[in-house]
């Protein structure tokens, strides 16, 4: 019994300290778990046929063991433009080591102050605003990140809750069978969105399309199709375009 006296003894001497350390080393590693963000995001990018390109599929992977709340979403594009992609209400909530998906709003085009701006998407960096806080995925906070970047605006055209182009020329809404559709047409004649019908586009001679093209390729291939229709053109109005012809196909 004596001897098993110093044996517990000299493993209680020994072993207690690195029992100690062991409960300090996990004790650090699970407070450094929930120190700081850590935000991990993937993102294609979606070019529709009557809306601008932009990033889209977002998905957001958070790294910690702690809830993120997410307000908005940003990209820096060039090192020097800031975009809000995306505004959360209410808030997401990222749970710890779990992910949310994010699918962005259609828009007509960017710009910047009165220019056109058309970035590159693929060398985006997206960030994201959490309470007091501004995150860049993948790296340390930027608390000052709306401020330290020029701010690019975003053109949303819509027509029936349709976002659109501006290489739309010419809407056309028509009714087949009581049932009122939308199509778009560009200046190269294509014809875009609810058009089901053989020929998807007018007068593909390379010149711009004109009010009567349309006029005489209705008349042509869809009178007996098509009950009615209107066809407005895109100016510069504040509407962003104006009605051309209000015509009811007569059938015998």
């Amino acid at each position: 019994m004596e001897y098993l006296s110093i044996i517990w003894e000299l493993i209680d001497q020994h072993f207690r300290p690195v029992a100690a350390i062991s409960a300090s080393f996990f004790a650090i590693f699970f407070a450094w778990r929930k120190i700081g963000y850590k935000v991990n995001v993937t993102y294609d990018i979606t070019l529709a046929g009557t809306s601008e390109a932009r990033i889209n599929n977002m998905v957001f992977q958070n790294k910690k063991d702690k809830p993120l709340s997410i307000y908005k979403i940003f990209a820096i594009l060039d090192k020097n433009y800031c975009l809000e992609i995306y505004k959360c209400s209410p808030p997401l909530i990222l749970k710890p080591y779990e992910s949310i998906s994010v699918e962005t709003e259609e828009y007509s085009y960017l710009s910047v102050g009165e220019d056109r701006y058309s970035p590159e998407f693929w060398d985006a960096e997206i960030h994201i605003e959490s309470d007091d806080k501004i995150i860049k995925c993948r790296a340390k906070p930027h608390k000052t990140l709306a401020f330290d970047y020029m701010k690019i605006s975003k053109k949303i055209n819509r027509f029936n809750d349709v976002v659109y182009t501006d290489n739309v020329a010419y809407i056309l809404v028509y009714a087949v069978n009581n049932v009122d559709k939308t199509a778009f047409l560009y200046d190269s004649g294509v014809i875009l969105h609810e058009w089901d019908f053989h020929f998807n586009g007018i007068n593909f001679s390379g010149e711009k399309l004109e009010a009567d093209d349309v006029f005489q390729f209705l008349e042509i291939h869809y009178s007996r199709i098509i009950d009615s229709y209107l066809l407005y053109k895109m100016n510069e109005c504040p509407s962003g375009f104006e009605l051309l012809k209000h015509h009811k196909f007569e059938r015998s």
